[in-house]
């Protein structure tokens, strides 16, 4: 995605977006922010600021995507099998890195469950819209860094646990994912991560407890994990960090 990609905001919120003038083509509009068609660069991707939060929005859909407050506490409802497979619980604050974090809502929900986050995302345009997530949720203790996963990885940092949520793989189904995957899809392919094995691999390298993969329940092993948690229709392959002390 090129980092040109236009942010049209009103003036009065251009504090608020100025953080992103160095990824992003900032334009100033008055009025409800309506756009012409040229203006919405022939149909493609745009960011928004309005009533206080970014969007993402493609052509015509002025509505875009984003994350809700309400989102984040969906996923918190009823078993939260995420936790369950980074070893989250009450009792000891994980640090965890999201080495794919996308749009923050698995993060995020992590984060409420009292774990310490750094977040990774390669994508600007993700990355904006995770910058404008934390400010909107006061997320000072999280970490977001613009990067590659496998770059991250070589650094040689260590955490608690790497969990990484890949782009899932095509399927046969006619049916279209829902809207947020798409614009997913489009933005990223079907591949945010080049080569899943090498990363799981050096993954474990700097996970002091455990690296988490998630999958769709029926698409095959990357690499044989040491346990699994599954879900309805996704699971968590789990594999031991080589820095597990116990």
């Amino acid at each position: 995605m090129d980092g040109s990609i236009p942010l049209f905001c009103a003036p009065g919120d251009l504090v608020q977006v100025q953080p992103l003038r160095e990824r992003f083509e900032i334009i100033p509009v008055s009025g409800d922010l309506e756009f012409s068609a040229e203006r919405k660069v022939g149909g493609g991707f745009y960011l928004r600021f309005h009533d206080d939060h970014l969007t993402l929005c493609q052509g015509s859909d002025s509505n875009g995507v984003w994350v809700r407050s309400a989102d984040i506490r969906r996923r918190l409802r009823g078993e939260f099998a995420l936790a369950r497979a980074c070893g989250s619980n009450a009792k000891k604050r994980l640090h965890i890195l999201d080495a794919t974090a996308g749009l923050g809502i698995d993060a995020m929900a992590l984060r409420a469950r009292g774990n310490l986050l750094t977040l990774v995302e390669r994508e600007p345009v993700l990355w904006a819209l995770l910058s404008d997530l934390l400010r909107r949720l006061d997320a000072s203790d999280v970490t977001l860094d613009c990067a590659d996963a496998m770059s991250v990885i070589a650094e040689r940092t260590f955490y608690d646990v790497v969990y990484v949520d890949p782009m899932f793989p095509p399927r046969r189904k006619t049916a279209l994912p829902n809207k947020r995957m798409q614009y997913l899809n489009a933005l990223l392919g079907n591949s945010d991560v080049e080569d899943l094995t090498e990363f799981i691999y050096q993954a474990r390298g700097i996970a002091t407890d455990r690296v988490v993969l998630k999958r769709r329940l029926q698409d095959p092993a990357i690499v044989a994990p040491d346990w699994q948690i599954l879900g309805k229709t996704i699971r968590y392959d789990v594999f031991r960090g080589s820095r597990r002390t116990a």
